[in-house]
């Protein structure tokens, strides 16, 4: 009796569960899903071939689907290649849901594009989708400092939030201010200048003094297998470790390279 009672109670237990599972089914399918976010190109201002002024922005308008807020991020690629030197407002945080959103491009100097690429991350700053669109632009580089012949936007550029707004405003005052050369252009030329004079300085030299002058690739060489991985992984900033240790390499080799000038200048006196 005592058997044929708990097999009744295991069995009663099993149809309860059963019954439970049954019930669930319908709301756990009634759930939303938490999909990975996508991003569609509704519209762009201004619109096919586009020819704008320094830092004059390319705004185009997106529709999103997430789960969670969003912040988006615009780059321009000319060729499978990334065009740099580029503003572009990733500030903004854009609310979950099914909405549209408002973003821009702009570049401060002269600049052509073929296609865009759009980043989402989240608040954590973690890309969660990834999305181009072929879009066709020119920046003449010519600025406007007067503000003359500024366009008339579409009537849904209205809908920048006032920090985007202020953002875009910073921006092209910025590109209106700068002209003529920018010292800063030296970091990115020490890049191909440490490379090519570690080339050189390679070959034309042996010994003693060759193992001087690679001394720098014994850390230029992991920083440049970093930097191509990071470009894979398209990380925003990949070329950051590149330029603040290629200025260093190429000014030893530099210093280097005077060294032996003196020293065969010597030689031959």
């Amino acid at each position: 009796m005592r058997d044929r009672g708990r097999a009744s109670g295991a069995f009663a237990i099993r149809v309860l569960l059963g019954a439970l599972l049954a019930l669930s089914l319908p709301l756990t399918a009634a759930l939303p899903l938490d999909r990975a976010p996508t991003v569609q190109l509704v519209d762009r201002d201004p619109s096919e071939d586009a020819v704008l002024r320094a830092g004059e922005p390319l705004y185009l308008r997106l529709r999103y689907r997430s789960a969670v807020p969003l912040h988006v991020l615009v780059s321009g690629y000319l060729g499978g290649k990334l065009v740099g030197g580029f503003a572009q407002d990733g500030d903004e945080l854009f609310p979950a849901g099914d909405r549209e959103a408002t973003v821009w491009l702009a570049y401060p100097r002269k600049a052509e594009i073929d296609h865009v690429q759009i980043r989402l991350w989240n608040a954590n700053k973690a890309r969660v989708a990834l999305a181009d669109f072929p879009i066709e632009a020119a920046w003449t580089g010519a600025s406007d400092p007067g503000g003359a012949s500024r366009r008339t936007t579409r009537s849904w550029v209205a809908e920048l939030t006032p920090g985007q707004r202020a953002r875009i405003a910073e921006a092209l005052s910025a590109a209106d201010e700068t002209g003529g050369f920018d010292p800063f252009d030296l970091i990115f030329l020490c890049v191909p200048g440490y490379f090519l004079l570690q080339l050189a300085l390679t070959l034309w030299t042996s010994g003693g003094w060759r193992r001087a002058t690679l001394a720098p690739a014994l850390i230029m060489v992991p920083i440049l297998a970093y930097t191509v991985l990071a470009f894979a992984a398209q990380s925003n900033l990949w070329p950051l470790l590149m330029l603040l240790s290629a200025p260093l390499a190429f000014l030893y080799l530099v210093l280097l390279s005077v060294v032996l000038l003196l020293r065969r200048l010597a030689r031959a006196a």
